[in-house]
């Protein structure tokens, strides 16, 4: 995924999301 075709915007909200997700499984492993 080319990380310059997104706006900011589009890129942070990504971030969030694959944060989120990540954290979610790692509560659910603990």
């Amino acid at each position: 995924m080319d990380v310059s075709q997104l706006p900011a915007g589009v890129y942070l909200v990504r971030l969030k999301t694959m944060d989120m997700n990540l954290t979610e499984k790692f509560v659910k492993m603990k």
